[in-house]
């Protein structure tokens, strides 16, 4: 079913200078651990919901403030479990984790690595992967624990790039994103591999002429991947073929969301909301809030409702009409100059 309608549920912290310009206190992600209790971060916000979004209580302490923390990635594996790592601050403590609803929090660190992304399957097992910092360098760590992060084994992963995404959906099944950046810093690819042994190895899937974003996997054979040039790539055969998605669209993806049958949600740069109600194949755009804001996570908490986070404010969406409006939206001279980016390294193969 089409979700067409927007209810606002949360603003950002924002002020308007003397020139009448708004500044917020941008978000930059969110996860769901069930239809009523989900996490949102973003600059001077750690928000928890315990009521599917309706209400969010901010529990970004003094002490983080003072350590310069900046929260960034989100991962909630329970309802009373989530760890929030920061990946673009310049504080100490880059990662804290709460195990009681974030009536406590610990600090995590991980000597001089740079957290990149996080991912927990429940509370006790999870994966963190980090680099060192540095724009044109490669490769970087994973570091895996099986009793809630009180330890951690850590590995160098053996890739070019640096890692960005990492996703698990059992112990041992899991994918990673590689982001390989050109010497000029002008271009970026993305890898996608994948692994069967919890991360200790890693075997390369496919490669892609685009920067990858989001990685969402709903079992062993069907995957999506977004990013940059409006990318949208699936596979239902374990990554073995590659569909590219035509989204009609050259908008960066930033977050993939599906229901697990056939709704899937793509969230992107310059207000680009896309929804498909058959499983991909065809895309419509979605009218949303007039605003200048980046949909950042897309989050589906029914069969019918989603969940979607820009960088200024959470909405939730419900089902109604068709909506009329094309996939493709206005963009500045800059993005338009993008375009030819888009075309994909292999030649992928329709999904069977």
């Amino acid at each position: 079913m089409m979700i067409k309608t927007f209810r606002e549920l949360y603003r950002a912290p924002h002020r308007t200078d003397r020139d009448g310009i708004v500044w917020y206190e941008c978000l930059s992600d969110m996860h769901f651990a069930s239809p009523r209790v989900g996490w949102a971060v973003g600059s001077g916000q750690i928000l928890c919901s315990g009521d599917g979004g309706k209400t969010w209580n901010n529990q970004y302490t003094d002490f983080m403030a003072s350590s310069f923390f900046a929260p960034h990635r989100v991962s909630m594996p329970s309802q009373n479990s989530c760890w929030v790592i920061d990946t673009v601050g310049f504080g100490q403590n880059r990662c804290f984790h709460t195990r009681d609803g974030g009536r406590n929090w610990e600090a995590s660190k991980f000597a001089s690595a740079y957290p990149k992304d996080v991912f927990f399957i429940n509370s006790q097992r999870g994966w963190l992967i980090t680099d060192d910092g540095k724009m044109l360098s490669g490769g970087g760590s994973i570091h895996a624990t099986i009793d809630g992060g009180k330890t951690w084994k850590t590995g160098r992963l053996k890739i070019k790039g640096r890692p960005e995404v990492i996703r698990f959906i059992s112990s041992r099944a899991g994918w990673l994103v590689e982001r390989v950046i050109s010497k000029d810093q002008g271009r970026s690819i993305g890898r996608l591999h994948k692994s069967k042994d919890g991360g200790s190895t890693w075997e390369s899937v496919a490669t892609f002429d685009n920067r990858i974003l989001d990685l969402a996997v709903l079992d062993q054979e069907r995957i999506f991947v977004s990013g940059e040039g409006g990318l949208i790539a699936a596979t239902r055969d374990a990554g073995q073929s590659w569909q590219r998605l035509r989204t009609k669209t050259h908008a960066a993806i930033n977050s993939i969301a599906f229901d697990g049958n056939r709704t899937v949600i793509a969230a992107g740069d310059f207000r680009t909301l896309l929804i498909s109600d058959d499983g991909g194949s065809s895309w419509s755009r979605l009218r949303t809030p007039a605003e200048d804001s980046n949909w950042v996570r897309a989050c589906m908490v029914s069969s019918s409702q989603a969940i979607v986070a820009s960088t200024t404010a959470i909405y939730l969406l419900n089902p109604l009409s068709e909506t009329d409006l094309p996939a493709e939206p206005s963009f500045p001279e800059k993005v338009r100059r993008d375009r030819t980016r888009h075309a994909t390294t292999q030649r992928f193969p329709g999904l069977q």
